[in-house]
């Protein structure tokens, strides 16, 4: 979805995009907090 936010000629569904596709990573990043507690976003930190 973030590619074709940038593919997209008229630019008007750009936040859209933007918003959906960090959808995954946030609903992963809450689950990790909830199930592991506090740790770091990047693993090799």
């Amino acid at each position: 979805m973030l590619m074709l936010s940038f593919l997209d000629q008229s630019q008007d569904e750009l936040i859209i995009h933007l918003i959906a596709s960090s959808f995954p990573i946030l609903i992963g990043w809450i689950l990790r907090v909830l199930l592991v507690g506090r740790k770091h976003f990047l693993p090799f930190i």
